[in-house]
C-alpha cells in the first residue's frame, strides 16, 4: 500500500491545482467579456462549463483522493487534521453552493447569455 501513496498524493495535488486554477481564471474570463459585450455571452457560458464540468468535479475528486491518501498512509481514523480538513471542505462547499445559488437568483440571465427562459423574462 505504501507504493501507492506518491501516486495518490500526486493526483491529489493535481486536482487541487486544476480546481483552484480554473476558479481563479473566472475573473479573467468575465473581465475580458465585459470589455467587449459581444463576447460576454461566450465568456459566461465558458465559465459555467468550466465550473460545472472541470472545477467542481475536481473538488469532489480532491475529497476522494484525500481520503484515499489518508487510507493508504494508514492515517485513517479520527485524527484532528483529517477531521478539520473534512469540516473545512464541507463548510467551503456549502458556502460556495449558497453563494452560487444567491448569484443565480439575482443575476439577469438574458443580459449575459441571450437566453429566453422564464427567469430571463422575469428580469425584463
Amino acid at each position: 500500500m505504501d507504493a501507492l501513496y506518491p501516486y495518490v498524493k500526486t493526483l491529489h495535488i493535481l486536482f487541487a491545482i486544476i480546481a483552484v486554477g480554473f476558479n481563479a481564471s473566472y475573473a479573467v474570463w468575465l473581465v475580458r467579456g465585459q470589455r467587449d459585450p459581444a463576447h460576454l455571452a461566450f465568456a459566461v457560458k465558458g465559465v459555467k462549463f468550466m465550473d460545472d464540468y472541470i472545477a467542481n468535479p475536481c473538488y469532489l475528486l480532491l475529497l476522494l483522493s484525500g481520503l484515499a491518501m489518508a487510507f493508504v498512509a494508514g492515517h485513517w481514523g479520527f485524527q484532528r487534521w483529517i477531521v478539520a480538513a473534512l469540516i473545512l471542505w464541507v463548510i467551503l462547499m456549502g458556502l460556495g453552493y449558497r453563494v452560487l445559488q444567491r448569484g443565480r437568483n439575482r443575476r439577469p440571465i438574458r443580459r449575459w447569455t441571450g437566453a429566453q427562459t422564464w427567469s430571463a423574462r422575469r428580469w425584463s
